[in-house]
């Protein structure tokens, strides 16, 4: 390993955690496998970098299924931690990227599901607004102007004596309130759930494929550059062994999202030691991190 490279390496972790530290998000999701270096060696280079609020997704090209198994964890896991109309974390996520495809197709799995919940939260609240049970509908205009920060209380209080008093056999002032809930609502819903990644960019790679640009160009993938993903592809330097599936095909072997075991090699920890000597850390305590919470990464998907 070239110092150059590992300098590279080391400026760009440093570069990303400063990245996530100044969008300070609720949690970082951290795909697996290849992402796992990227948190050991963050947590190394900036004293500042909190390990605690990051995630691992099963999320490697090489597991069966791939895309249901984002799919089935992300729903789960955002199932557990947003709680409407008042707690919508803000989630972040870290990846590495040679030609972005696999960024692609983490983030059109991750917007799908928020999407989706977006979409549940809002059809459940417009079911209750028209329900015949006069306190599931003045439930759901509070919950919506609590969801709105209470910018149209006014009209939202309007609403709420309108439905008390028995106003909405006026079948136009019912379509009216009606269709002003539901945009403000949708409006508020789609400033919710908005996944951004750092994108950790080899630049063997020139050549982007078109979508990740057009990411990039969104401002949902911030990029860092580095010389070289050191860690990338190299199994001496992924702590995670993935349970292997019986192969149908020859020679093409998949993997379940479940971790087998974690296994830390000799060339793992001297690359950390490497890391933590170039920064000034005792290279004698130098270990990985979130081995409890890697081994726990299947949770979601239960």
């Amino acid at each position: 390993m070239l110092n150059g490279q590992l300098k590279s390496y080391v400026e760009a972790m440093a570069k990303a955690s400063s990245i996530i530290t100044e969008e300070n998000p609720d949690f970082l999701v951290a795909p697996m496998c290849g992402s796992i270096p990227f948190i050991d060696v963050m947590y190394l280079v900036d004293r500042d970098f909190d390990p605690t609020i990051v995630v691992y997704m099963p999320a490697s090209s090489k597991i069966a299924n791939v895309n249901h198994v984002i799919d089935t964890w992300y729903s789960n896991f955002l199932n557990e931690i947003v709680k409407h109309p008042d707690i919508f974390p803000k989630v972040m996520g870290i990846d590495e990227v040679v030609s972005g495809q696999s960024v692609v197709r983490c983030f059109n799995a991750v917007d799908k599901v928020n999407q989706k919940k977006r979409k549940g939260i809002r059809q459940s609240l417009i079911e209750r607004l028209h329900s015949q049970d006069l306190s599931k509908s003045l439930g759901a205009i509070t919950e919506t102007d609590i969801l709105t920060d209470n910018n149209f209380s006014y009209e939202l209080n309007e609403m709420m004596e309108r439905i008390k008093n028995g106003e909405y056999k006026n079948k136009e002032k019912a379509v009216k309130d009606s269709h002003f809930f539901k945009e403000i609502l949708t409006n508020c819903l789609n400033t919710k759930l908005k996944y951004k990644t750092v994108g950790i960019e080899d630049s063997k790679v020139d050549n982007k494929c078109r979508v990740y640009k057009k990411l990039i160009e969104d401002g949902i993938v911030i990029p860092v550059k580095v010389l070289s993903i050191i860690t990338m592809d190299n199994p001496k330097y992924c702590p995670v062994q993935l349970e292997p599936l019986e192969s149908t095909r020859k020679n093409c072997v998949q993997f379940s999202p479940k971790v087998k075991e974690v296994t830390i090699t000799p060339e793992y920890m001297e690359f950390l030691s490497n890391i933590a000597k170039m920064v000034g850390r005792d290279p004698s305590k130098v270990h990985p991190i979130n081995l409890n919470t890697i081994l726990q990464s299947s949770k979601y998907l239960n």
